[in-house]
């Protein structure tokens, strides 16, 4: 007879392996999710520097725009 596995230190047959294992599925996937969100908040459209800016800043007066026309309609 010998020691269980898992008092062995062997874990690569039974006890922790299945608790190593998921925690490392678990790092894996909270690096992937990390790196995914690092991507889409990238905004790199191939534009010049100062573009960016330009485009948020017609957007936002397009917006105001708005709320200015509503703000004055009649009820």
């Amino acid at each position: 007879m010998g020691l269980p596995p898992w008092l062995s230190g062997d874990a690569t047959e039974a006890g922790r392996s299945g608790c190593h294992r998921q925690r490392k599925l678990a790092l894996q996937k909270n690096v992937k999710k990390q790196s995914d969100s690092v991507k889409g908040n990238r905004r790199d459209d191939g534009l010049p520097a100062a573009a960016p800016k330009e485009r948020d800043s017609e957007i936002m007066q397009q917006k105001q725009k708005k709320a200015k026309e509503k703000k004055e309609e009649p009820r």
